[in-house]
């Protein structure tokens, strides 16, 4: 610059000199020996017109025109160099590194387009490169219903765009928000990620814009939770499997020796519950629960419950009204494969139908014999017995006051006459009725909701009291009296 400096000043210095030169006037006739010799070619530059001094000027001017207009040129020049310089200082090494994890997975990006600042954000240079065409699969199942994904640094803006296996697209939104997503089903998913930065969100006009790329497909496969919730129960007792949330939002299936009504909506997912018949075989039994497409294997053991029997020289003696596990008349039998309400007995659980004591002539699972020899009944051997699958009550006083022993929609309330009587079936949900045969009258009529301890009716001399799961009977008096585990879950 200095060189330049000089150079401009004496090229107008040398400007202002032709300017101010101008032919000195004759001072008189020269000397005879000083005169100077005639030279045509003299006379002819002294015929030629002399510069005025406009047209000086403009010379002086085009030179400064020339001069400058090689000032700018070199100093382009200079410039140029300076943005090549920089341009090839702007490596790709000062491209910004983002970091992604997926469920704490990382993931590689498939394809990025940063531009790096070589003078402000008027000159940019471009780095882009398409890295993988086509998505990176995940190794690891997601086995949680919102996974998490993270973005470092978080002061990006990011667009996160998920497709089942249908092309359907079930989120799309930014990263942060996808934290409360829920996914709905097991499956094959793809994903999009688009990390972006902008002039606007950026610091400053100097940051590297642009944006990076991420394509990825993953499997969802969350397994529910299976749970045998009573692993050892008795004989007349009730077994319990629960099943958590299921992605489907179907019903489990259980498959196995054992009767059951099926699952039904629980607070955290499932329940089925498993009524064990008084004649069950003991030991180990194998049940198959499928849920989401998995499948498990569950042993519950059963125990042999503590029977009693009776033995009678005459049928006389028998206890009286006596009804079968198929003696249930046609009007309960057509109720007891009805589709049942939601469990109603969470809220109080389950009390005994009578306020005061009563006495229980036939119990649950007890046989009575006529006319068995006295081996057979040292062996508790003998054929032709019968065997009690409800419980004969006799109230302490006849015409006793019933209560309801847990709430319940009441299926039928009515006189179906001879032994049966007055007849009330109230329904539980989940497949459990309660029953009673014998009242002499009834508070209560088919269709009601009712409320434990709601009075019901009234007892005859003896009530037959019985509790189903489906069409399987079990042992009231151990659910009337807390002793039935498997109905305190659901």
């Amino acid at each position: 610059m200095a060189n330049i400096s000089r150079t401009a000043q004496l090229s107008i210095a040398q400007i202002m000199a032709g300017l101010e030169e101008d032919p000195a006037p004759s001072a008189g006739p020269a000397p005879a020996s000083e005169a100077p010799q005639h030279d045509s070619t003299a006379d002819d530059e002294d015929d030629e017109p002399q510069d005025t001094i406009p047209q000086a000027l403009g010379r002086g001017v085009f030179g400064m025109f020339k001069w400058l207009l090689l000032v700018v040129l070199f100093v382009l020049i200079i410039a140029g160099g300076g943005v090549a310089w920089l341009y090839r200082s702007a490596t790709p090494d000062m491209l910004p590194e983002v970091k992604v994890t997926f469920d704490g997975q990382e993931l590689a990006p498939t394809a990025y387009k940063w531009h790096v600042p070589v003078v402000g954000s008027f000159f940019r240079r471009t780095y882009a490169e398409t890295l993988n065409s086509s998505p990176v699969v995940l190794e690891d199942a997601i086995s949680d219903a919102s996974p998490d994904i993270i973005v470092t640094p978080s002061d990006y803006s990011t667009q996160l765009t998920i497709t089942d296996a249908d092309k359907e697209t079930v989120y799309e939104g930014s990263a942060t928000a996808f934290r409360s997503y829920l996914f709905a089903e097991n499956g094959t998913f793809d994903a999009k990620l688009v990390v972006t930065a902008s002039d606007s969100a950026a610091e400053d006009r100097s940051s590297v814009t642009g944006t990076e790329t991420w394509q990825f497909r993953f499997t969802v496969s969350i397994k529910p939770s299976i749970t045998l919730c009573t692993p050892t129960v008795q004989q007349g007792s009730v077994a319990a499997v629960r099943v958590g949330s299921t992605m489907s939002r179907t019903e489990p299936t259980l498959t196995g020796p054992l009767e059951s009504t099926g699952f039904v909506r629980a607070a955290n997912g499932w329940i089925c519950y498993l009524p064990i018949p008084w004649n069950a075989e003991t030991g180990n039994t194998e049940l198959t629960v499928t849920a989401d497409g998995y499948t498990e294997t569950l042993t519950l053991s059963v125990r042999a419950a503590s029977y009693s029997y009776k033995d009678y020289s005459a049928k006389s003696q028998l206890t009286s009204p006596y009804i079968g596990a198929d003696d249930a008349p046609d009007a309960v039998r057509r109720l007891l494969t009805t589709d049942s309400g939601e469990i109603q007995w969470a809220v109080g659980g389950f009390v005994q139908p009578f306020l005061d004591s009563f006495d229980t002539p036939l119990l649950y699972g007890m046989t009575e014999y006529v006319g068995r020899s006295y081996s057979e009944r040292s062996t508790n051997y003998g054929y032709g017995g019968r065997t009690s699958t409800n419980v004969v009550i006799k109230p302490k006083k006849s015409k006793d006051s019933m209560i309801v022993p847990a709430s319940g929609h009441v299926l039928l309330a009515e006189d179906l006459g001879g032994s049966y009587g007055y007849t009330v079936v109230i329904d539980h949900g989940a497949g459990l009725r309660s029953i009673f045969y014998g009242l002499t009258a009834l508070d209560v009529k088919a269709g009601d909701d009712v409320k434990q301890g709601q009075l019901l009716g009234t007892s005859g001399r003896t009530v037959v009291a019985e509790l189903r799961i489906g069409t399987v009977p079990i042992n009231p008096l151990l659910v009337w009296r807390g002793q039935c585990d498997g109905l305190k879950y659901f």
